[in-house]
């Protein structure tokens, strides 16, 4: 999946539903650690789920962040 502009919504969005997506999946296959990681160009994106929340980072193939690290009640990540 190609994300959008890190600056825009529709990037915000994108990540929001396949970070959902991601930890859905994690959580169906019963795993209690409830983190997934993804390149999407040269950053890669992980979120983490931890008790009511969701929090999602970025990383740059530099080791720079992108985009400051985004924490969000879990319903966040929820379509």
């Amino acid at each position: 999946m190609s994300l959008p502009s890190m600056t825009s919504r529709a990037w915000l969005i994108a990540a929001l539903d396949q970070a959902g997506s991601r930890l859905s999946k994690l959580e169906d296959a019963g795993a209690t650690n409830l983190e997934a990681s993804w390149p999407v160009g040269d950053v890669t994106l992980t979120a983490k789920q931890h008790g009511d929340g969701v929090t999602i980072t970025t990383k740059a193939a530099d080791g720079s962040e992108p985009v400051p690290p985004m924490k969000l009640l879990a319903g966040w990540t929820k379509s």
